[in-house]
């Protein structure tokens, strides 16, 4: 569960409905707050805000792209330029050592169109 997740699950366990023509990224997981056990039916995005200008401590190299997108076992992070692509099986490898992007260049380039897309998206909705 993300933060982006509070809202529809919130709606779900009061019993309210949410209002017509609302889009959330979140998604409704109430039924796992009551002991039930899934995965999401969606992936979660983020932004970590580099693009917005403001300076970063430290060296470029040290710090990850600024998107990233969570799609079950699999992370996936990119510049919104297209620059810097990771790509992790967080089943694997959680401490995120060994990026896969050469190895599962297909799987990583369908995960890049969906997070520059959501990017996109959002981006134009600021």
């Amino acid at each position: 569960m993300t933060a982006v997740d509070y809202l529809p699950t919130l709606y779900a366990l009061s019993g309210l409905e949410l209002p017509q023509g609302a889009e959330l990224d979140g998604e409704d997981l109430s039924d796992v707050l009551l002991g039930a056990t899934r995965d999401r039916t969606e992936p979660v995005y983020w932004d970590y805000g580099r693009s917005s200008g403001l300076l970063q401590p430290g060296l470029e190299i040290d710090q990850s792209p600024h998107l990233a997108m969570r799609d079950g076992r699999w992370k996936f992070l990119i510049n919104e330029d297209g620059s810097r692509p990771e790509l992790y099986d967080l089943s694997s490898d959680r401490a995120e050592t060994e990026n896969l992007v050469e190895q599962d260049g297909e799987r990583a380039a369908v995960l890049r169109d969906r997070l520059i897309g959501w990017y996109r998206r959002t981006a134009k909705s600021q």
